[in-house]
């Protein structure tokens, strides 16, 4: 009987998930693009991501509580990943902390219905387990936006350079190039900048918030190579051409290597799958002649 009621919880919990799924993708899409239009919130129109829209009817009790607890370190590193992962004023920090303690009580709560085919270790791991799903989530955002953004900045680098040389100033370059580039996290990231400056923030803060939210070592040099070319005076036409040799160059390097270790991670397979299989289909025949005296 314990068994048959936690597999119709578990139904019932999947299919209200994607029933509030399915319910509130379009209304998301929509408040966020009022916001935009208003000038409140994120430039780009982003919906909540599903991990969260899934568990928002319980974000809405545990949240509040939520704010009220300081969490220094943890809300410093929340914040930094929500950055990391391109979903900055769309989850705010206090939802990110709670969907921490919601996946973990979640995941224990059925683990312990199914307590009689789990150990008491399994149910206590899936509730440490699901405290980090967010982390998990995160780190995945974040890997996968920072490669989409390595591998478009070197061309976005060209464009930039290209406008400048031509007589544009920066931010005019900036806003032409992110006019005509086509949909990306990079193109994101330079409208948040512009966006940024055009509240009243200095070039400077912005390259630095900029290099804060991508957190990578092409774009951290980026920002840092612009800052000191308004501070000495030096074209930015220059060192824009130079930072894309350099970005273009480190991006034919890590290619090179990774394909050096692709070499060598192949050996693994080739002798678990690859030799044995050879192996059989040149000894075989001579097994079996030789089992059934089938012998010249």
């Amino acid at each position: 009987m314990t068994g048959f009621l936690a597999y119709l919880f578990t139904f019932l919990l999947v299919w209200v998930g994607s029933t509030l799924l399915i319910a509130e993708m379009v209304p998301d899409f929509e408040r966020l693009r009022l916001r935009a239009k208003m000038g409140v919130g994120p430039v780009v129109t982003k919906s909540t991501p599903a991990l969260f829209r899934i568990i928002r009817p319980l974000l809405v009790f545990v949240s509040p509580v939520v704010s009220g607890v300081e969490f220094p370190g943890m809300r410093a590193r929340s914040e930094r990943r929500i950055k990391g992962a391109g979903y900055q004023g769309i989850v705010s920090v206090d939802d990110f902390i709670a969907a921490k303690f919601v996946f973990a009580g979640v995941l224990f709560v059925l683990a312990l219905l199914y307590i009689q085919l789990l150990p008491l270790a399994a149910v206590v791991f899936a509730g440490i387990a699901g405290f980090f799903v967010p982390n998990m989530w995160a780190s995945d955002q974040i890997k996968a936006r920072q490669k989409a953004i390595t591998k478009d900045l070197p061309f976005f680098l060209d464009l930039l350079t290209l406008s400048v040389e031509a007589g544009l100033d920066f931010s005019a370059a900036i806003a032409k190039v992110v006019e005509n580039a086509k949909p990306s996290p990079l193109r994101e990231e330079f409208q948040m900048m512009m966006h940024e400056t055009q509240l009243g923030a200095s070039r400077s803060e912005a390259l630095h918030n900029l290099a804060d939210r991508v957190q990578t070592i092409e774009i951290a040099s980026l920002a840092a190579t612009l800052i000191q070319a308004a501070q000495i005076g030096a074209s930015i036409g220059v060192s824009l051409r130079a930072q894309s040799e350099i970005v273009r160059s480190a991006r034919f390097t890590t290619a090179e290597k990774k394909g050096a270790e692709a070499s060598q991670k192949m050996l693994i397979p080739m002798v678990l799958f690859v030799m044995p299989s050879v192996l059989l289909v040149i000894t075989a025949p001579i097994i079996i002649r030789y089992v059934y005296g089938m012998t010249d």
